[in-house]
C-alpha cells in the first residue's frame, strides 16, 4: 500500500522536483500538486490525500478549514520544509 501525497508549493519548479523525486519511490505516490492553499484544499477534498507536503510560508492553510463543519485535513498528515 503506498502513501498517497499531495504537493503544495508556490514555485512550480520545486513541484515538479518534489514529484519526480518522490515518485522514485515505489511506497509514495504523488496523487496531486497545488499552487496555493486555496487549490490545496479543493484537492484534499477530492483526492484525499494520506499526506500534504506544504511549503513553509504556507503555514497558515489551516486557517482555511477554521469553522468548516468538514475539515479536510482531519485525516490527512501535514509536513512543511
Amino acid at each position: 500500500m503506498s502513501i498517497r501525497v499531495l504537493i503544495v508549493d508556490d514555485s512550480a519548479l520545486i513541484r515538479e522536483v518534489l514529484s519526480r523525486t518522490l515518485g522514485r519511490d515505489g511506497d509514495i505516490t504523488v496523487v496531486g500538486t497545488a499552487e496555493d492553499p486555496i487549490d490545496a484544499r479543493e484537492k484534499i477534498k477530492t483526492l484525499r490525500p494520506d499526506v500534504v507536503r506544504f511549503a513553509y510560508f504556507l503555514g497558515m492553510f489551516h486557517r482555511l478549514c477554521e469553522g468548516s463543519r468538514y475539515s479536510p485535513l482531519s485525516s490527512a498528515a501535514l509536513g512543511w520544509m
